[in-house]
């Protein structure tokens, strides 16, 4: 008999396939400029995975284009979020809390992140 994984469980086995291979490296790889990059593996595996940024911003209410630059990509599948350290929960974070789905414009900038080797 077959055991059945729901979507969310196979995005958690894949993340954990993947950064399993190197846990601190590949956090930090995938927290530190390669954030985008990851998530285009993502979503090479599942193909219905959307890119969303999230930020920090003293006021969410009133955003202004220069309050909202992305400060990490995460992938949207299902109604779930998900980054290199598995699901993503935005009232959860410290660091961001502001979410939105990207724009071509936020993808060609995000297609220039890349880690680099402190």
């Amino acid at each position: 008999m077959a055991i059945q994984y729901s979507l969310h469980d196979q995005v958690l086995d894949f993340i954990q396939l993947l950064k399993g291979a190197a846990p601190k490296e590949m956090g930090k790889i995938f927290t530190q400029g390669g954030c985008y990059r990851f998530h285009l593996i993502i979503k090479t595996v599942f193909p219905g995975a959307k890119p969303y940024k999230v930020a920090y911003c003293r006021n969410p209410n009133n955003l202004t284009k220069t309050d909202f630059l992305p400060k990490h990509i995460i992938s949207n599948i299902g109604d779930r979020y998900y980054d290199i350290n598995g699901e993503f929960k935005l009232e959860k974070q410290k660091s961001y809390n502001i979410l939105a789905a990207m724009t071509e414009a936020d993808i060609k900038l995000a297609e220039k992140f890349s880690f680099v080797i402190k």
